[in-house]
């Protein structure tokens, strides 16, 4: 049998900004988004080169589900969220968490889209180095919308310093120190 597969060229991927201090939604591409993205790139810097929109694409919800991504990266997948998308699973889908602070398939792609297709009461999910390979089947009746929180580098890098020596002290930090040399 012939697996049907949608591909989109990376480069034209839509890129959806949303500002929710004022409300404002913008699109641009991902070869757009990706070419001005640097250690330094501010939220705002990203926006300001979108395009305003007046709303996200219509979903007609009576043919596919919306399925909510969150991506926790380094220093942007909090405990809440992650928690949040433990109890969402365990309520919506009888997925009980193992004792573990992440959630199931939480960074196994196999596991992640059988759990997309078995859950079909769930409607967000987090996915922690997670991507969406070409050679996943179709979903027919789920309309993804992956999010990224966003973090200046510079930021998350001194955030990420700061953490280290809040949970060791001095050791934590002279070991970080031997990472970086």
């Amino acid at each position: 049998a012939t697996k049907n597969y949608n591909y989109i060229e990376r480069k034209e991927l839509p890129i959806y900004f949303i500002q929710t201090s004022t409300n404002k939604t913008s699109i641009s591409s991902w070869e757009a988004v990706s070419s001005n993205w640097n250690r330094t790139t501010q939220y705002e810097s990203l926006i300001q080169e979108a395009v305003p929109i007046n709303s996200l694409p219509f979903i007609d919800k009576s043919k596919k589900r919306p399925a909510v991504i969150l991506h926790c990266g380094p220093k942007t997948g909090s405990t809440t969220s992650r928690m949040a998308c433990r109890y969402e699973l365990e309520k919506s889908c009888g997925i009980v968490p193992k004792g573990i602070l992440r959630p199931h398939a939480y960074t196994d792609t196999e596991r992640f889209y059988q759990m997309v297709r078995s859950c079909n009461k769930t409607h967000h999910f987090c996915a922690k180095s997670i991507t969406m390979p070409i050679n996943i089947p179709t979903f027919d009746d789920v309309y993804f919308i992956h999010l990224f929180p966003f973090r200046n580098y510079d930021d998350w890098a001194e955030s990420a310093l700061k953490q280290s020596y809040d949970r060791g002290g001095e050791k934590e930090c002279n070991h970080v120190k031997k990472l970086f040399f």
